[in-house]
């Protein structure tokens, strides 16, 4: 539920609007959408402007405020005792009634403490504005508490909304008519409240000699008047009866108590006024003590201090309307709460902070109050739950204390068990650390096998590829000597008898060789050395053979020293 406030003092001054209002509130943009504006001036006038100069400016043109030159040959012609020393004294001197009055309300001692900081900080504003009053007004459509529960989409929608109506509101009749003076006003995005608009206005009156008085409530009252005037009725009378009612309205409320959720007074006005706009208070409540009836219920000086707010109500009931016709032709739902959701007093700027601050540690406060209560019920609930497991059985207490004492009862009695299972699960532990290092250590021993067994493979692999270079040597061996065979064969047919046995040796010595090179060693993956050593065993043997029976026939022919030649010859033959 929404809710339209209106807030309006004399705290106004050139700092709350245009630039200086911006620079202000540079960093606390927590609200603004994407391509929305700082501000929005809804008047003729640049953000630059000073409101002291807009509000000097329009009172001279429209109001008949001397000008400075003005004020000079107005001065001179006046009794020495009557002449102001400078111009700031003129502009407080028109505004004298009004500033006396907010004195003297200042120094009677039984105004409130809080009145007395509002009429301080708005003597304050006045004498900051040069000596005028500058009138400031704030009105909001929601506060802040409505956009915390919108997602990002729907608030940048809430908030054009909010815009939209703005601007009409500020060009409706209702507006311009009860603000006659309004010289300045914006709409405002970059705040850390709710968007707002915020206007500046003038109170000067002219009374019947033409003189320039400071008279809020009186140019209210006569625009009032004229509102309700109807035929056969004064324009005062018809105000006074409106008063009247209000004044009623409030008496009703505060007979109520004002209490949060129950009808505000401004809203029961409103309601009855719009369903019976020319009613009055039942004259059977207009009877004196001594019998005699009097015009009205409520004294003047009642009515008179209801002036204001009626001001106010009237502004609210536009305000609302708009709101309504716009929300519904952009598809919002927009409800504002008439009932009272504070005690009842209106709350200014600073007042509004201050509550929502503490509405917030009220609302945290219950919720953590139901998160205690849902705690216990849930503790209550575990703990019946933990009995039941223990025992078996339900259990009927409430209370959290009672069922943990139940609950310590039954599990004495199962200690002793639980720490034997605890004993068993430790030596099981114990167990299972010893499995897991017996575990590692396999799986380590399993790493070094697989290490061994991939030596040994590619050990088999290099020796696969020596044993092809072989076969291709042997080949190559057998070419050649098949190439030789034929001069080879027919001398080895002639000393065959004398190389037979020699033959013999160096095939046994070469297949050995084979086989050690293969199988040998130790681990029966091969031995090269030993395998090297037959080799060589067999080739000198079988070359020392064809030494001997080359010797001998060299010898028989006498060619000792071509025999030592060809023999050499043959030797590097055969090595190859």
């Amino acid at each position: 539920m929404a809710s339209i406030t209106l807030e309006s003092s004399y705290q106004s001054t050139a700092k709350d609007m245009g630039n200086s209002h911006v620079k202000a509130h540079g960093k606390q943009h927590k609200y603004m959408q994407a391509a929305e504006p700082e501000i929005e001036t809804l008047t003729d006038n640049q953000t630059s402007d000073n409101s002291i100069d807009l509000a000097l400016k329009f009172a001279q043109s429209n109001m008949g405020l001397l000008t400075p030159k003005q004020w000079q040959k107005y001065n001179a012609k006046l009794r020495k005792s009557r002449r102001k020393s400078n111009y700031t004294e003129y502009i407080l001197g028109v505004s004298g009634n009004f500033i006396k009055a907010k004195e003297r309300q200042l120094n009677n001692p039984k105004t409130v403490k809080k009145t007395r900081e509002k009429i301080s900080r708005e003597m304050r504003a006045i004498m900051e504005n040069a000596g005028i009053p500058i009138n400031g007004s704030i009105y909001y459509l929601s506060n802040t508490e409505t956009y915390d529960q919108m997602p990002p989409e729907q608030l940048k929608k809430y908030r054009e909304f909010e815009r939209q109506t703005f601007k009409k509101f500020f060009n409706s009749s209702t507006f311009k008519s009860l603000n006659p003076q309004c010289f300045r006003a914006e709409i405002h995005y970059d705040e850390m409240g709710a968007m707002h608009l915020q206007t500046q206005s003038l109170w000067y009156h002219k009374d019947s000699r033409k003189r320039i008085t400071y008279a809020k409530r009186a140019i209210i009252k006569r625009t009032l008047s004229k509102w309700y005037r109807r035929e056969g009725v004064s324009e005062e009378e018809a105000l006074q009866q409106r008063l009247d009612a209000l004044c009623e309205f409030h008496e009703i409320a505060n007979k109520n108590g004002k209490k949060i959720g129950s009808r505000r007074a401004d809203m029961m006005y409103l309601d009855h006024m719009n369903r019976f706009p020319w009613s009055t208070v039942d004259d059977a409540l207009k009877v004196n003590t001594d019998g005699s009836k009097r015009k009205y219920k409520h004294s003047s000086a009642e009515r008179n201090t209801r002036i204001e707010e009626l001001w106010r109500i009237e502004q609210i009931n536009t305000l609302r309307k708009i709101a309504e016709e716009t929300a519904k032709s952009m598809g919002i739902n927009y409800q504002v709460d008439e009932n009272y959701v504070t005690d009842g007093v209106h709350l200014d700027g600073v007042a509004y902070i201050e509550h929502k601050k503490a509405s917030q540690k009220a609302q945290t406060a219950m919720s953590l109050a139901n998160q205690v209560k849902n705690a216990s019920e849930s503790v209550s609930d575990d703990l019946k739950s933990t009995y039941k497991a223990i025992s078996g059985e339900e259990i009927e207490e409430k209370s959290p204390l009672e069922l943990a004492k139940k609950i310590k009862t039954k599990a004495t009695t199962q200690q002793k068990d639980f720490d034997d299972n605890q004993a068993k699960i430790k030596q099981q532990e114990q167990l299972i650390s010893q499995q897991q290092q017996q575990l590692d250590a396999q799986q380590r021993q399993l790493r070094n096998m697989k290490k061994q067994r991939d030596a040994l493979k590619k050990e088999n692999q290099d020796l696969s590829k020596e044993n092809t270079g072989l076969k291709a040597s042997i080949e190559q061996l057998h070419k050649q000597l098949k190439s030789a065979g034929l001069i080879v064969s027919g001398w080895i047919k002639d000393h065959w008898k004398q190389l037979e046995q020699h033959f013999n040796t160096y095939a046994r010595d070469m297949n050995a060789a084979t086989n050690e090179r293969i199988h040998g060693g130790h681990d029966g993956n091969g031995d090269p050395s030993t395998a090297h050593q037959f080799e060589q065993r067999a080739k000198n043997g079988l070359i020392g053979a064809f030494e001997n029976i080359e010797r001998k026939e060299a010898d028989k022919a006498g060619l000792n020293q071509l025999w030592t030649t060809s023999g050499t010859q043959k030797d590097d033959e055969l090595q190859r």
